[in-house]
């Protein structure tokens, strides 16, 4: 006798027609809450973290295996809300998640094209990227670009900048970034016009400091000659202490400062194991030099002509200093 057919719906030949197959359907929807805490747990054990992990780590400390990490942080990740990069350990590459923050989850929002023009101003860093330039780093549309612009401008993810160099020209870099000093010019400049007021008190308040360190008294002449120099560093610190401005001035900005001085022979330099050092120069600036030559000076140049009763040929005075 043939074996007798499974009833219809009974798991085994002896289950009854009371036994229901659990439909589909019912064990997809069982499956949804557990894939969102696996999500929940991986976001609060990256956030609590504070640091980049591997996915072994991740399940290690969960108790999860390393297919359900794997798959609850490409959820994550497609949503925002945890980044994933590669770094160097023991090494070897490793597949770190990190929690992201609140500006890399308003970012995976953006649209394709979107996404595109703010990556390339994002590459441009400090020193910014003219509109110009954004056409043919996207391959996109000049209208395209205009409408992007507009919306990230106002979701406040960049910013435009001007350059003291072409202050008609539109710059862009990501927002609260704060500009290279080749576009703003530094403390020597304000609202886009060179202060040529402040650097002028800014060059006073340095010969000040360098004629009070000249003047002062020492046992030998040595040491006076040593005691008058000062690094940029002590002219930034006297500059500081007379309040005379509330920018924060940098080592370079005083080393360009004095370099105008050093040029207009009011101050000397050395270099030595402690950098630059400036010492007040009593040296005259030289004198330009048409007014070095007699014709410069002359009282009857105006009458003088090649052939006439005064001529250069014959000028006793140009004669000496060409022979000089």
């Amino acid at each position: 006798m043939p074996p007798r057919a499974k009833r219809k719906g009974s798991v085994d030949g002896n289950a009854g027609p009371s036994a229901k197959k659990e439909k589909p359907e019912q064990a997809a929807v069982k499956d949804e809450p557990i894939a969102d805490l696996d999500q929940d747990r991986v976001l609060e054990y990256l956030k609590e973290s504070g640091k980049a992990n591997d996915g072994n780590t991740i399940g290690k400390a969960l108790g999860m295996e390393l297919v359900q990490v794997t798959l609850a942080a490409q959820a994550l990740i497609n949503t925002g809300k945890v980044m994933i990069k590669n770094e160097m350990r023991d090494g070897k590459l490793v597949v770190v998640f990190e929690a992201a923050d609140e500006l890399f989850e308003r970012v995976a929002h953006l649209s394709k094209e979107e996404t595109l023009v703010y990556n390339v101003i994002e590459a441009a860093g400090s020193k910014g990227i003219w509109h110009r330039e954004l056409k043919p780093k996207t391959n996109l549309e000049t209208r395209a670009i205009n409408t992007i612009i507009k919306r990230l401008i106002k979701d406040e993810f960049i910013q435009t900048v001007k350059s003291v160099a072409a202050s008609k020209k539109r710059l862009y870099m990501l927002f609260g970034l704060e500009p290279d000093v080749e576009l703003t010019g530094g403390p020597w400049y304000a609202e886009d016009e060179f202060d040529a007021d402040f650097v002028d008190a800014l060059r006073k308040l340095a010969i000040k400091h360098l004629m009070e360190k000249s003047k002062r008294e020492y046992d030998t002449p040595m040491l006076k000659y040593q005691a008058s120099f000062a690094s940029a560093q002590d002219i930034l610190d006297f500059i500081v202490s007379t309040k005379i401005t509330t920018q924060k001035l940098t080592l370079l900005n005083i080393e360009r400062m004095m370099d105008t001085l050093v040029h207009d022979r009011t101050a000397s330099v050395k270099i030595n194991h402690r950098g630059r050092l400036y010492k007040i120069s009593r040296m005259p600036a030289p004198k330009p030099a048409l007014q070095l030559i007699p014709c410069g000076v002359c009282k009857v140049r105006r009458n003088c002509a090649p052939g006439a009763a005064v001529s250069p040929e014959g000028c006793q005075y140009l004669k000496e200093w060409a022979d000089f």
